[in-house]
């Protein structure tokens, strides 16, 4: 049994982590062993994800006044709660990848920019690329043009040197 000071700190850590994720998830983790739970949570160190198993009614206390209020619907049973800190759809590809290992970890909804997502439509969000994928992206749609251009150039000497080779095996 929690002390009402552990209640207020708990519920206090979870509105913080709420006031500057860029996402969040909830998931039944019912059925999956300590161990899975642990890599899970190793994982989410890694990926910068906040999770958090507690209470369902501290949760919603948590999160009334957040944009992650619609979350409130999905909130039965046992709930692990996570959330995005460094780029978005963080927690939304470590559930997808997890579930993937373990079935019985159920994805029971998402939230977005305070639009809540049922969990079918986690690929929606798992599939945002990273930071550095969509670096990348910005990166080979801005050398496009000029890799064109220099291919173009190039094409003008060795056109002529084309033309001068031909005529002068001809001779």
């Amino acid at each position: 049994m929690l002390l009402k000071s552990e209640k207020v700190d708990i519920v206090k850590s979870i509105k913080q982590e709420a006031e500057t994720a860029l996402d969040a998830a909830i998931a039944n983790y019912r059925g999956v062993d300590v161990a899975s739970m642990t890599k899970l949570r190793q994982n989410a160190r890694d990926k910068n994800v906040y999770l958090k198993v507690t209470r369902n009614t501290l949760i919603k206390r948590a999160i009334a006044d957040t944009d992650y209020a619609c979350l409130e619907v999905e909130l039965s049973q046992p709930t692990l709660l996570g959330f995005s800190r460094g780029e978005p759809g963080a927690v939304a590809r470590l559930f997808r990848d997890f579930t993937k290992e373990n079935p019985t970890f159920q994805v029971k909804g998402l939230a977005v920019s305070g639009e809540f997502l049922s969990a079918d439509k986690i690929s929606v969000l798992a599939n945002l690329p990273t930071r550095e994928e969509a670096l990348a992206q910005v990166a080979a749609v801005l050398q496009a043009p000029v890799q064109k251009f220099a291919v173009t150039l190039n094409q003008i000497p060795t056109s002529l040197v084309r033309s001068l080779s031909a005529v002068s095996s001809t001779k």
